[in-house]
């Protein structure tokens, strides 16, 4: 299970939405000061998915207090076994449950059952949850405080624990021999006293266990002596080891050359600053030059302006151009010849455009080349992966099996199983010896054997004499037919899903789940490939296609350009072709000036006219408001592209100094000084323990342990054979007991090793032991041997982490991943088994999702993943 986004609205403090986007699949950190919401989060999770809609909690429990008439709202996208849920839920009024995966929805009461047995554990008939119903969420959702009630959570999440492993181990899970087993220890309560598992020890029995018992009780008193001298040399052995430890690794010179990466991290602060200002005045040098450009193009708009205006003039001087008619014509001729080398000019520049254009086309049909070798290759991969596919969605639709149909099955052989044993045990049986033949119905017997009779049975005698041997016990009929409807169950649920027994329906179910995981993944390499479709990639390749035909038959249309002339040169040429027409204008206006106010004033203005016309028609004119237009483009590109950087030169910028590099230093160097004191300080415990040691190893405490040990020996012995009366009753019961513990042990095989993995970090070549529910019970390290009861907060804490982890382990080899919480949950640690709970969270987090809340940030920004401190995430939302 992957938890990919939550939201969270008016639940509690969070009085506005709160949105914790892009969660990563392994660990993710919360950091905050007390009160700050890091709880709530935890909270919100567990009630989005645990708690009933309909009932949760009252309006005083999830109510933010300044908004009394809100509407709590939970949000969640997770993606579970191959598949993408979004789960939602509203509260106190317009209340609603929505769980949507794909096409598939349900709703209320259906999607909360769907949960349930999703993620393990008991739905609650009405209010809220309650421990012994949490399963699975209720063991690995460490709520804060709650580290080291392992065992309490655990047992809630026996029935599923237990699923889990026998599906690893290849064992049934413990249920018949139970029950059994009650009905055995049923039948010896009635032959002892009631209230107590042995009788009243009387007489002489009465005296040896009083005397075992003093005996005991001075041993311990001789043993707690001698534990306290063991403890002061294990203590010593300890103390000299750290000593040792650290006089060889020096970790004080770890954190002086941590003190000096700090110092070096103040250079690279001062260059992001550098880099930040150098970008800032690029910046404001960009914005002047787009200014520039932004005026070019308004005077380009102003002269197109101005020949609007001077045609309007012109229209009011026409009437008086007759008068003038024969000096314009006598200009006119003087200025043909300047007008055609204008035009030829004119065309020479045409020529040079159509080259320059020629150039840029070959370049689009190269970069169209490369696109068309990169989509074919796309579409190629795209239909190999698209056969895969459709394979496995066949073959998955072949061995698809109803989950619901095979945890029927398991329920009818779980009751099959003690009902079956019951059978057995009050069958009749025959033992038989004979000489020649008899029948029993339509069989013949002969020679030694048993018989095993279930129900009535005749037996034919030599004379023809019938003997008709009816089993005992009065529910014997009602037994035989619940075992025949049993089966009868059992066998119409094998035939519904086309198996022959349990372990092949377990397999095919576990084929089909990995067959729907492939089909999944597949999809996603498709999408890769194709992320709008099969269809969409070939129509872009056909799209494609297109514009490189239309490209090449432009190019194709081009004149030959072989003769062209450099734009540059063109262009010049034109306007020097212009300057000279506009000069023999001019002398042709100067003639008509001399005949005619009027005509001349006609003529200005037809020149004029001409002229801008002209202007705003050349090449030269169109592509100077092009270029600046286009300059002005590509400035304001370049200004974006500016600010983008400044944007992450600040982020940067912010980044390296969050921290103080100062602050660090001075950690840094006060940590070293400090395990340089921790170091003296050591030095000095061991010399007081070994004057203790000195004091007390004369005492004689070892000798008397030894010569009570004989004594001992012999009154327990007696002990024992007085006591030893039990019946055939007490004797199937320690066999029973046995076989079950003995299923037990197997049964946890998987989850021991899961554990050893991770004790591995915190108590090298230590061992623990389960309890029936699964629970750790005892800790064995080197000659320690302590009940989980008895070590220190502390250690049950950092335990109850471990264990955690090593479920997780399981349930997820099984097939039933699951997240993990913790809220708080080391905050008894020192920093040695703080660095080894790391190693573990982080071997774990590559499994797992983790989500670990803590209000001391310092103690876990070494785990190499960013920290999300509600702070900040309160701000922004």
């Amino acid at each position: 299970m992957i938890i990919e986004r939550l939201s969270i609205t008016d639940f509690k403090q969070f009085a506005k939405k709160l949105d914790i986007e892009n969660l990563t699949p392994g660990l993710n950190v919360f950091t905050g000061n007390n009160e700050a919401g890091k709880s709530t989060i935890a909270e919100a999770v567990r009630t989005l998915f645990l708690e009933r809609y309909s009932t949760t909690s009252t309006k005083e429990d999830i109510l933010p207090w300044s908004k009394p008439n809100a509407s709590p709202s939970i949000e969640a996208t997770f993606s579970h076994n191959g598949n993408t849920y979004l789960l939602s839920k509203q509260f106190v009024t317009g209340k609603r449950c929505n769980l949507l995966n794909g096409t598939t929805r349900l709703d209320g009461d259906e999607a909360e059952e769907h949960l349930a047995e999703m993620f393990g554990f008991a739905r609650s008939k009405k209010g809220a949850i309650s421990a012994d119903q949490s399963g699975i969420p209720g063991l690995l959702w460490v709520q804060q405080g709650e580290s080291h009630r392992v065992a309490a959570r655990a047992a809630p999440a026996a029935e599923y624990l237990r699923g889990a492993l026998g599906q690893l181990s290849g064992g049934e899970v413990v249920g018949g021999e139970d029950t059994l087993i009650k009905a055995v220890e049923k039948q010896l309560l009635q032959l002892r006293t009631p209230s107590k598992r042995e009788a009243k020890a009387k007489g002489e029995l009465d005296k040896v266990e009083k005397d075992v018992n003093a005996l005991l009780a001075q041993r311990a008193i001789w043993q707690q002596q001698l534990d306290m001298l063991e403890f002061d040399l294990g203590n010593l052995t300890a103390l000299q080891g750290a000593f040792d430890k650290d006089e060889r690794d020096k970790p004080w010179v770890d954190l002086e050359r941590r003190a000096g990466e700090a110092r070096a991290k103040l250079a690279e602060v001062a260059n992001a600053k550098q880099l930040l200002d150098s970008l800032g005045q690029d910046l404001k040098l960009s914005t002047v030059t787009l200014a520039g450009h932004v005026q070019k193009a308004a005077t380009a708009d102003a002269v197109e302006k101005n020949l609007t205006l001077n045609k309007v003039k012109l229209e009011g001087a026409q009437a008086d151009e007759v008068e003038a008619e024969v000096a314009y014509t006598t200009a006119l001729e003087a200025a043909s010849a300047a007008q055609a080398e204008y035009d030829a000019a004119t065309a020479a520049e045409k020529l040079a455009s159509a080259a320059a254009t020629a150039a840029e086309l070959r370049e689009a049909l190269a970069a169209l080349k490369r696109e068309l070798t990169g989509q074919t290759e796309a579409l190629e991969k795209a239909n190999t992966v698209l056969a895969e596919l459709e394979k496995a969605t066949a073959e998955r639709a072949k061995v698809e099996l109803d989950p619901k149909k095979l945890k029927k099955l398991k329920s009818v052989l779980d009751e099959l199983m003690p009902l079956r044993a019951q059978q057995e045990a009050t069958a009749t049986r025959i033992e038989y010896r004979l000489n020649g033949a008899v029948r029993i119905n339509d069989s013949e017997i002969r020679g030694r054997g048993t018989l095993v009779l279930d129900t009535a049975k005749t037996l034919k005698l030599a004379d023809e004499s019938e003997l008709t041997i009816v089993p005992g016990g009065s529910d014997r009929g009602s037994l035989v037919e619940e075992i025949a409807k049993l089966e009868g169950e059992a066998a119409k649920l094998l035939g519904a899903m086309g198996v022959a027994s349990l372990t092949e329906a377990e397999n095919r179910l576990e084929h089909w789940k990995a067959l729907v995981a492939e089909v999944s993944k597949l999809k996603e390499v498709l999408e890769i490939h194709a992320p709008e479709g099969i269809d969409s990639l070939k129509t872009t390749l056909t799209e494609t296609t297109g514009r490189e035909e239309a490209a090449r038959i432009r190019l194709a249309a081009l004149p030959d350009t072989s003769d062209a002339l450099p734009v540059t040169t063109a262009t010049s040429n034109t306007k020097k072709a212009k300057l000279w027409l506009d000069a023999a204008h001019l002398a042709e206006k100067n003639s008509a000036e001399k005949r005619s106010i009027a005509r001349t004033m006609v003529q200005g203005l037809i020149e004029t006219v001409a002229a801008a016309e002209t202007e705003v028609a050349t090449p030269a004119f169109v592509q100077a408001k092009l270029n600046a237009g286009s300059a002005m483009f590509a400035e304001t590109n370049t200004n974006k592209i500016l600010k983008e950087k400044v944007v992450a030169a600040e982020a940067e910028y912010a980044k390296l100094t969050l921290i103080d590099p100062q602050v660090e230093v001075a950690r840094f160097e006060a940590s070293a000084r400090i395990a340089r004191d921790q170091q003296d300080q050591r030095e000095k415990k061991i010399i007081d323990v070994r004057a203790r040691i000195q004091v007390s190893g004369g005492s004689g405490v070892e000798e008397n342990l030894s010569r009570s040990k004989d004594e001992l020996e012999l009154l327990q012995t007696r002990a024992q054979q007085l006591t030893l009366r039990a019946d055939a009753l007490e004797l199937l019961n320690d066999l029973l007991v046995e076989e079950r513990d003995n299923a037990i042990t197997r049964l946890q095989s998987p989850l021991t090793k899961r554990l050893e993995h991770y004790l591995k970090w915190l108590f090298p070549q230590s061992v623990m032991t389960l309890s029936e529910n699964l629970a750790p019970f005892t800790l064995s390290r080197a000659e320690r041997f302590d009940e989980l009861s008895a070590l220190s907060y502390g250690t049950q804490e950092q335990l109850g982490i471990l264990t955690r982890l090593a479920y997780a382990d399981l349930l997820k080899e099984a097939g039933r991943p699951t997240v993990l919480f913790f809220d708080d949950a080391a905050v008894h640690t020192d920093a040695f088994r703080r660095d080894a709970i790391k190693q573990a969270l982080l071997d774990a987090a590559t499994r797992h999702q983790i989500f670990l809340f803590t209000c001391h940030p310092e103690n876990w920004n070494d785990l190499g993943v960013e920290q999300r401190a509600l702070e900040e995430m309160k701000a922004a939302a």
